[in-house]
């Protein structure tokens, strides 16, 4: 058992992301969390799509493009999951969207 030990441990790489990584991240999943609680309020698609499209990036900041375009690519994922009729599941539904967003950005950043 100590040898599988040896060999799992030697196999994990360690991860250090940067605060530029966590701060990015940290936004996008808090976009997705608030993108996946209009879906869940039954907010149509295409109020969201227009809300986001408002937002006018500045192509210079290519920052803000991605931001945009992060959203947009969020919106649709979030209208892929179903829309749910308690308030626990709507939470939860909420929840793993957010967290899967976050990890997601976060394994960008270590590949």
């Amino acid at each position: 058992m100590f040898k599988v030990a040896i060999v799992v441990a030697s196999l994990v790489q360690p991860v250090t992301l940067s605060k530029e990584a966590l701060t990015i991240c940290g936004a996008a999943s808090q976009s997705a969390e608030t993108t996946m609680k209009l879906r869940q309020m039954g907010i149509s698609l295409v109020k969201v799509m227009d809300a986001i499209n408002r937002t006018a990036p500045n192509p210079d900041k290519p920052g803000e493009v991605a931001a945009v375009e992060n959203q947009q690519r969020q919106a649709l994922a979030a209208y892929d999951h179903p829309r749910y009729e308690t308030e626990d599941m709507q939470q939860r539904a909420i929840a793993d969207f957010r967290d899967e967003e976050y990890r997601v950005c976060l394994e960008a950043f270590t590949k």
